[in-house]
């Protein structure tokens, strides 16, 4: 494929953010195309599907306002369309990435919060959403759930208490399991985390 430098080079926006999405881009544009050449094979259909996976990573970049995000999705392009043992098929990274071009910093830290707290390296208290802040926190925790990266009770509905969400009954999908392998949110800071939940509502349960 052509290298994609006009989708680098229109990215606007703040100078720090700017710098930083075209830094990341260039990056992932050049090991993509080296990757592409060192194969040295005729042009497939699943070569051109990568194509589309690479635009599209380039894309979400060239949008993308929350710098803390954009190093997580080159994680995610490290371990798909970089990766010679990426077991997802393209189709499914163009679904993730869609996932991933819509969802809010504070999403990505819900999804690691119930990752950490399934392996027991949390405890989630509860999730404030007695104010107007809360309630966004609430809206963007229902879509995890619609999108199937975490689960609420069986009959599909959130608790609450003394104006908190009660979280012990909502769990970790396979899916979010997978998202956060992919892009890497072990590497989230705790802080970043319970900043995401509200003042607190994490308590660590292992010694980082």
């Amino acid at each position: 494929m052509e290298f994609p430098i006009d989708i680098i080079e229109s990215i606007t926006g703040p100078m720090k953010i700017v710098t930083q999405s075209v830094d990341i881009a260039r990056w992932i544009a050049n090991k993509y195309q080296q990757h592409r050449d060192s194969r040295q094979s005729s042009e497939t259909q699943d070569d051109e599907r990568m194509d589309d996976c690479l635009l599209k990573t380039l894309y979400i970049l060239r949008q993308e306002s929350d710098s803390k995000k954009m190093e997580y999705i080159k994680y995610f392009a490290q371990n798909t369309i970089l990766s010679e043992n990426c077991a997802i098929d393209t189709e499914g990274i163009l679904s993730f990435l869609m996932d991933i071009e819509q969802m809010t910093w504070r999403q990505i830290c819900f999804i690691e919060g119930f990752n950490r707290s399934h392996r027991n390296e949390i405890e989630i208290q509860g999730m404030q959403t007695s104010d107007v802040n809360g309630m966004l926190r609430l809206n963007e925790m229902k879509k995890l759930v619609n999108l199937d990266y975490l689960s609420a009770r069986r009959d599909g509905t959130f608790y609450f208490s003394g104006g908190l969400l009660v979280t012990a009954e909502i769990r970790i999908r396979p899916m979010g399991t997978q998202l956060a392998t992919l892009m890497d949110f072990k590497l989230i800071p705790i802080d970043e985390i319970a900043r995401a939940f509200g003042t607190g509502m994490i308590k660590t349960t292992i010694t980082y």
